[in-house]
């Protein structure tokens, strides 16, 4: 009851029928290893890719984050308490792209061409989200896009966390966080 194929029990003491709760001896457990090896080789390995993957990812939002701060503070902007809204900023559009990264990758798997409209929808979220210009430069009677746009938000609460020390309003924080929960459950689901 409940042995894994191919895994020894302990021998039973004194003739003894063995029971389902044995403990595994050190051998026992040496010869699963073994029997597994390869396993959880692949699995390692794909553990130190994936580290390294965002080791290097971490590094370079890390450094690109020291240049942003050297320019800030060279284009006259001081240093802000609102600078601490930053890193759950990141953490947020981190696990908002975990769980949009998840779906796509999901989907990619049985549409080959997706990669192509992914590069396209990229782009039009890169216009349609502030980078280039501020929100106010926006006419009222299309700003419902970057209200609906979670990256536009986003974008818009870190430039006002750095540039004009305000942290971002309750209803920002509230938007982005059920989005990135949302996008995040959603791509576990998906992947899943």
């Amino acid at each position: 009851t409940g042995a894994a194929p191919g895994v020894p029990r302990p021998a039973p003491a004194s003739g003894a029928a063995p029971s389902a709760d044995a403990a595994f001896t050190p051998a026992d457990l040496l010869r699963l290893v073994r029997a597994r090896r390869r396993l959880i080789l692949q699995v390692a390995i794909v553990v130190v890719a994936l580290t390294a993957v965002v080791a290097m990812a971490l590094l370079d939002l890390v450094l690109s984050h020291l240049v942003l701060g050297v320019a800030v503070v060279a284009y006259g902007v001081t240093p802000d308490w609102t600078w601490l809204a930053i890193p759950p900023l990141i953490a947020l559009l981190a696990l908002f792209c975990a769980g949009v990264g998840l779906i796509l990758a999901s989907l990619a798997v049985y549409m080959r061409d997706l990669k192509f409209f992914v590069e396209v929808g990229t782009l039009l979220l890169m216009f349609l989200s502030p980078v280039f210009y501020s929100q106010d430069m926006v006419p009222p009677s299309i700003n419902w896009i970057l209200r609906v746009n979670p990256l536009a938000v986003l974008i818009s609460s870190y430039r006002g966390a750095i540039m004009y020390h305000t942290w971002p309003t309750q209803l920002e924080w509230g938007g982005l966080l059920i989005t990135a929960f949302a996008a995040a459950w959603a791509g576990l689901e998906v992947f899943d």
